[in-house]
């Protein structure tokens, strides 16, 4: 769980920034790619400040959480079946 919090806390601005240039379409007045996540960037900060970048991130965190446990729990459930020498 703790590695999905820490992979969440360093992507979710990039995640953010990508949503909202998904949702603003080709329509910009920056030419460059990098100019448009700049400016994505500093619309953002200046909307809602750092917190931000970060709406979602409970949600986020939340499944990533939950499908990495049923995840695991279903490896070693299948580790153990797939053993030869397994009666059921």
């Amino acid at each position: 769980f703790s590695a999905a919090l820490a992979a969440s806390l360093l992507t979710q601005p990039l995640d953010t920034i990508k949503t909202r240039l998904q949702v603003k379409g080709g329509a910009s007045k920056v030419s460059s790619k990098s100019a448009m996540v700049v400016s994505v960037f500093k619309e953002l900060t200046a909307s809602s400040g750092l917190s931000g970048m970060y709406q979602g991130l409970l949600p986020r965190v939340t499944h990533m959480g939950v499908w990495g446990s049923i995840l695991s729990a279903a490896f070693e459930y299948l580790k153990v079946v797939s053993r030869k020498d397994y009666n059921a």
